[in-house]
């Protein structure tokens, strides 16, 4: 099921990517033209590798999944185990994705589905990564809730992490790009 959303993403940022070149093609003279046409093929191909990008980053989370203690029964009788200690890791994790996500999306780099259409919805709109992140992620745990409550009766999937990442992801990612943005574009070359 990720796949397929994952592959809706895609197909979604490979519209809005090419919606965005039409436009600047009718703002700019026709001797640019050319140019314009090899970077949205350039842009297209970088998001359909999305796709297979994101097969390898889920092998990668299994392997590094299956080092990673249960807290809830492994840990129980360290901080780790601990709700406070718990709640700790979710923020340092949190933190750390924002980051991630911010430096491969301040570089251009090839990012995951999630955030490949984050981006583009971003350069759509004209707001900034940080408040897009937010808004995307506050709109997916709306659509999951009305699924869960009109499916399942109750919520599913949805706990205080989902939350607290829903919010500190895309302020991690505003944090850092007012912080850093700058400088991660000159030490790309961009």
């Amino acid at each position: 099921m990720t796949m397929v959303l994952y592959c809706i993403f895609v197909l979604v940022e490979i519209l809005l990517h090419t919606i965005l070149c039409r436009k600047e093609l009718k703002r700019e003279d026709i001797a640019l033209e050319h140019a314009n046409e090899m970077n949205l093929k350039l842009v297209l191909i970088m998001d359909f590798l999305q796709i297979p990008l994101s097969l390898v980053f889920t092998r990668f989370l299994n392997v590094f999944g299956a080092w990673i203690p249960d807290l809830k029964t492994d840990c129980a009788n360290s901080f780790s185990g601990t709700f406070a200690g718990r709640v700790f890791f979710l923020i340092i994790a949190i933190i750390l994705t924002g980051v991630g996500a911010a430096m491969s999306l301040n570089m251009r780099v090839i990012p995951n589905p999630g955030d490949g259409i984050v981006q583009a919805i971003a350069d759509t709109i004209h707001k900034s990564t940080g408040f897009t992140k937010n808004c995307f992620d506050l709109f997916n745990i709306c659509v999951t809730i009305s699924v869960g409550l009109i499916f399942a009766h109750h919520l599913v999937g949805i706990g205080l992490g989902t939350v607290l990442a829903v919010i500190g992801v895309g302020r991690a990612i505003a944090a850092f790009n007012y912080l850093f943005y700058e400088k991660t574009k000159t030490l790309a070359g961009l």
